[in-house]
């Protein structure tokens, strides 16, 4: 517990260094902040929490989710991540992921190198893409693409379809043929059903605070 303690704050560390190097090293304006406080619900009951965060500073923006879960059904599940993405005149520059699920820790890390985008995993170069990132799925929280994309997932380390399926209604296609709705009210993430074969859990928009 106390390694896993000391872990979690140097990765808090981590996140402000970057938002720091991102949002103050440029022409002083004042940041725009907005915060998205989502209950995690299954069976009606609250097994969780999310946080995220988006930050605005002149032609970057800054976003930071942070999320825990606990539960027990059939068998005790227990998860807490951290991500982030930093994008600069649209692009995505970097993005971050850290996830403690049920003991086992996953930590996947990307960074923009002039055409080309480094995959990290564990500390490991994984692979590169020549594809600029323009979407990060953090950004489907706060604001509907009107359209079909692409969304860059820094937890799988792809591309992955997110499909208009009405006018208030997306889908984000997972691997292994799983998917994920997003349902929007006034262009915000109202809520997002995980609907798999045995449980469905829900994160529902509780407040947003700017």
């Amino acid at each position: 517990m106390k390694y896993y303690k000391i872990k979690l704050k140097e990765l808090v560390n981590r996140f402000l260094l970057i938002a720091f190097m991102i949002l103050f090293f440029y022409p002083v304006s004042k940041c725009q902040e907005k915060k998205f406080y989502y209950d995690v619900l299954h069976n009606g009951s609250r097994i969780g929490q999310i946080l995220l965060i988006e930050t605005i500073k002149n032609n970057q923006k800054f976003y930071t989710l942070k999320s825990e879960v606990k539960t027990r059904y059939i068998f005790s599940y227990q998860s807490y991540s951290v991500e982030n993405a930093a994008f600069e005149n649209g692009i995505m520059m970097h993005s971050f992921f850290y996830q403690k699920q049920n003991g086992k820790e996953t930590i996947n890390e990307v960074w923009a190198n002039g055409n080309y985008f480094k995959l990290i995993s564990d500390g490991n170069i994984d692979s590169e893409y020549s594809t600029p990132v323009r979407f990060n799925t953090l950004q489907l929280y706060t604001n509907s693409p009107g359209k079909s994309v692409k969304v860059y997932s820094t937890h799988y380390q792809k591309f992955l379809n997110f499909v208009k399926v009405s006018e208030s209604r997306y889908r984000l296609e997972l691997p292994d043929n799983k998917f994920n709705n997003f349902n929007y009210k006034n262009g915000i993430c109202s809520s997002v059903d995980i609907e798999r074969s045995f449980f469905t859990i829900h994160f529902i928009l509780k407040k947003t605070e700017e």
